[in-house]
């Protein structure tokens, strides 16, 4: 079976899409093509049997549809949610979709609803990390607390807007003032107010195993939503990377307001920090967490059978 995987070439190979796209390499090797430049031309010579296509505003899905190849659907981000400009392209890409896949069950429910479409034709592939990313040798760790953010980043201006739950002024103002040095690894260019309060801005790191490692020298990550009235509802059904991430990288989660999603590593490898006023208490409960007997075992190789099965037939 030959796959095409279509990635527009302005779109960072992160986070679902890098993740599904090294899943399926490892599964199906050279049968597997990465376009990033692509045309009716390049898919035509390639012949692929399935293409596999990603959600939100992307259109790459017109591309196998016109050429009547078979797409399955990454429904990554259910832009309908929050933007109802999105419904009409999200129809065609939906209902016109040979299988999808969700990285929430929530979405899966929500999708299977909205547009008829039939569940056994779906699955959920969590953004669990690969086990080959997970090879490092961990740095040593910085002195005193030290807490990680790796992911995107809004100033307070974007609170009404549709990701406005990716404003977190507030929670890390909070942790600086309980002691805490914040170290932030932006997804993309972040707003400079976190530099003036205080954060210690990293260069952008691709997702897999050379951001994990660097993660690895702090005292624990933070997995959270800001509760922006106009997106937090949305956010909360989603399964974000930060679910597993830190876990990759050897540190303990900790949930701040961190949605549906937070049930995984709760009293696992992460515990739940239910108001900012409890920070002083995070030393003494992270001292209790270990989290070794979860990181290997929480990886996306662990739905390997489940994928096959869902695409060969």
């Amino acid at each position: 079976m030959k796959i095409a995987f279509l990635i527009p070439n302005d779109i960072l190979i992160q986070g679902a899409r890098y993740k599904y796209f090294k899943f399926f390499k490892d599964i199906y090797s050279d049968k597997v093509k990465l376009f990033r430049h692509y045309s009716i031309a390049f898919l035509k010579a390639f012949k692929p049997d399935i293409v596999i296509v990603f959600g939100a505003f992307m259109k790459s899905f017109k591309y196998p549809l016109r050429l009547n190849i078979p797409y399955v659907l990454c429904d990554h981000d259910i832009s309908s949610l929050y933007a109802e400009t999105a419904v009409i392209y999200e129809k065609i890409k939906v209902t016109n979709a040979a299988k999808i896949i969700f990285t929430s069950e929530e979405h899966q429910d929500y999708i299977c609803q909205k547009y008829n479409y039939p569940r056994e034709k779906t699955m959920v592939l969590y953004l669990r990390p690969s086990i080959g990313d997970l090879e490092f040798d961990p740095l040593q760790k910085l002195p005193g607390l030290n807490l990680v953010y790796a992911g995107g980043l809004l100033s307070g201006n974007s609170v009404k807007g549709r990701y406005g739950y990716r404003v977190y002024i507030e929670i890390f103002q909070k942790f600086i003032q309980y002691g805490w040095k914040v170290h932030l690894y932006p997804a993309r260019e972040a707003p400079m107010i976190y530099s003036e309060i205080g954060c210690i801005f990293h260069p952008v790191l691709p997702e897999g195993l050379q951001l994990y490692r660097s993660m690895s020298q702090y005292t624990a990550g933070l997995q959270s939503y800001f509760n922006a009235p106009d997106s937090v509802s949305y956010a909360f059904k989603c399964r974000p990377n930060k679910l597993w991430n830190y876990l990759a990288a050897g540190i303990p989660t900790i949930g701040f307001n961190g949605g549906n999603g937070m049930k995984f590593y709760i009293d696992k490898w992460g515990l739940e920090l239910k108001e900012l006023e409890d920070i002083p208490d995070l030393g003494r409960r992270l001292e209790g967490i270990v989290i070794y007997n979860f990181r290997r075992s929480e990886i996306i190789e662990s739905q390997t059978k489940e994928l096959i099965s869902f695409i060969n037939n």
